[in-house]
């Protein structure tokens, strides 16, 4: 940090005029966590991967209890429509 990041973050308000230094290609140059083969995972990339493995796995758990809701009842149907009146007669 440079002795002018350090005083105007020291004594800088808002509208007071001392500015905030823009962010660098610093700031976006991310470290590697792990690497598989050639590929380098950052933290970034890490974050979107799981957020969008949840978004799938919550929206396939969400379809399959549908369906699976759906078809219980569409069986249960099927098995009541499907019986047929038994009539017993005694022959004496």
């Amino acid at each position: 940090m440079t002795g002018d990041i350090a005083a105007a973050a020291g004594g800088c308000h808002l509208f007071s005029g001392c500015g905030f230094p823009s962010p660098g290609q610093q700031d976006f140059n991310f470290q590697t966590l792990f690497t598989i083969g050639a590929w380098h995972v950052t933290k970034p990339e890490l974050i979107a991967i799981l957020c969008a493995l949840i978004a799938i796995v919550s929206a396939a758990v969400g379809v399959f209890t549908v369906l699976r809701a759906s078809g219980a009842r569409r069986s249960e149907s099927l098995h009541a429509s499907s019986r047929t009146p038994v009539i017993l007669v005694r022959i004496s």
